[in-house]
């Protein structure tokens, strides 16, 4: 980024942002890791990754 405040942005501008596969691996750690390990996403958790 340019080191723009966001007023100084026109409204037809364009910017390019890092980019990021987000895989099943990702998602599963990422619920591991905060908890979310509840019955949606269940399938993916392993009941022993945080011991």
């Amino acid at each position: 980024m340019s080191g723009k405040y966001f007023d100084d942005w026109t409204e037809s501008e364009k910017f390019s942002t890092p980019t990021i596969t987000i895989t099943e691996t990702d998602v599963v750690i990422f619920a591991a890791m905060s908890g979310g390990c509840n019955a949606v996403v269940r399938s993916g958790c392993k009941s022993n990754i945080m011991k």
